[in-house]
């Protein structure tokens, strides 16, 4: 907040880049320790996602610049994902679980 010369207050603020897409968020919850399971990482192309007890219900794939690459949906307590077809980098995957609870993980991909 400022202050000009006249008394006038206002507000300035700078849009900030955010990695997480706000539309995956909406009414959902986010977790930051969770009992999740990636692996290996880093890899050079499959990554193994296990959870404990809950089904994954979906995994979103951003790249470093927080672009969606793939939308995946299932209802499993693991998956095996390709990231053969994606270059080498850095990744965000969005863990949706059956409470509705997203767990976010960063994957490395090396070539």
């Amino acid at each position: 907040m400022y202050l000009l010369a006249d008394n006038e207050v206002f507000t300035l603020s700078f849009p900030e880049y955010n990695l997480l897409d706000s539309r995956t968020f909406d009414n959902a919850k986010l977790n930051t320790t969770s009992n999740l399971l990636v692996y290996p990482n880093p890899t050079k192309d499959e990554v193994l996602i296990k959870m404990d007890k809950l089904h994954i219900k979906n995994v979103k794939i951003f790249n470093q610049n927080g672009m969606l690459q793939k939308d995946i949906h299932i209802e499993e307590y693991e998956v095996n994902l390709s990231f053969g077809d994606l270059p080498e980098g850095i990744y965000y995957l969005h863990i949706l679980d059956e409470l509705e609870v997203w767990h976010i993980e960063k994957v490395v991909i090396i070539r």
